[in-house]
Formats: structure tokens, sequence, C-alpha cells
């Protein structure tokens, strides 16, 4: 290999990081199920690698969840492929209700009738 080929090599695996980064977005199911736990998928995004040590930490107050979400993602352009990333948070259950879903500004609605377990 060519001494300028290894330095442009160097350098470009120098500029690919990992950081942890927070999910972008989280499904909406529509209507869930009351008294039973549900499942929501939060997407991490793009990245130069799949997410790895995907976390979600869940907390009900009143008519708020509150996910908490972090992932390790490569630093985008690392490779010459981008990977999307999925986690799963898991919510206790609820009763009937709407729920505000933070930071993500989606709505839950919780039946007493049936609905869904997650999405």
């Amino acid at each position: 290999m060519k001494p300028a080929l290894i330095v442009l090599l160097a350098i470009a695996l120098a500029a690919c990081g990992v950081a942890k980064t927070p999910a972008v977005s989280v499904c909406s199911p529509g209507d869930v199920a009351a008294s039973q736990p549900v499942s929501l998928v939060v997407d991490f995004g793009f990245s130069g690698c799949a997410a790895t040590d995907a976390t979600c930490a869940v907390s009900v107050d009143g008519g708020v969840i509150s996910m908490t979400t972090s992932a390790t993602v490569c630093s985008a352009g690392c490779q010459p492929v981008a990977f999307r990333s999925w986690g799963t948070c898991r919510v206790p259950p609820l009763t009937p209700g709407e729920y505000q879903v933070v930071p993500f500004n989606k709505t839950l609605t919780v039946r007493a009738d049936g609905g869904s377990t997650g999405c």
C-alpha cells in the first residue's frame, strides 16, 4: 500500500467516532389496550453503523409518559452505507385516557374496550 493511501485511510478512520444519541421519533400505534403493557418502537435514525446498547427508561406521571432513550452510534459518513436503528420501550399498564408521550409530541389513547399492545 502506498504511504499516501495509508495516511488517507488513517484520517478517514480517525473521523469516524461513536456517540451516544437519543431516539429521534417513536411509533404511534393509535388506540392501545388498558391494563396491559405496551411496546413502543423508537427510531434512532441513520448513522454509519447499527446502534448498540439501546436503552429506554419510561416513567408515567398523570397523563404524561416520559421516555429517556439512548444508543451508541457511529458518526454519519464513516461507511458508504447508512444504517437505520430502532429500539423498543416498554410502557407499564395504563388506565384509560389520553397520554402525551414526551419528548416526541405524540398522543397515546388508552381504551378500556381494547386496542393494540404496541406497534
